[in-house]
């Protein structure tokens, strides 16, 4: 049915920006990010998400991994589960083992997919998108044939 929603959702998990957030990836040489323009934004991204009637989970910023903003990419959250991923950009190898705790908090079910990873394995949740039937996965310089595999 066109227009009809795949998911129902009553949670979100965010993370506060880090003031690093200015030093995170970027597709492009543009401007520096202004920290005070991030927190804005991310404030109103939160208050969209509780205007739509969710319980929001907000973690606290995490100075050492400045994408961390990104929780969609090192974690990849389906129903009550949350699986834990590898995401390809080696200044993010970090993140999903500090979500771990996390997830057990806020989700019935972890899953670690980074053990079972091959040497080199990575996949990030934004080369992922979920249509309700299936996952569609994206190989790109984030997420390699290994990682997909994995998954």
């Amino acid at each position: 049915m066109l227009g009809a929603q795949a998911y129902q959702f009553n949670h979100a998990l965010t993370r506060s920006p880090a003031k690093s957030v200015i030093d995170g990836l970027r597709a492009g040489d543009g401007p520096n990010p202004v920290f005070s323009h991030f927190q804005s934004q991310h404030q109103a991204y939160q208050k969209a998400l509780e205007d739509a009637g969710l319980t929001v989970n907000c973690l606290a910023a995490d100075e050492d991994f400045p994408d961390s903003v990104f929780v969609e990419d090192p974690a990849l959250c389906i129903g009550g589960s949350v699986i834990l991923l590898s995401p390809g950009a080696p200044s993010r190898y970090g993140e999903a083992g500090r979500l771990a705790a996390h997830g057990q908090r806020y989700f019935d079910t972890l899953s670690d997919l980074r053990p079972r990873l091959a040497a080199g394995g990575r996949i990030d949740g934004g080369d992922i998108l979920l249509t309700g039937r299936e996952a569609l996965i994206g190989l790109s310089v984030r997420t390699n044939q290994a990682g997909f595999d994995a998954l």
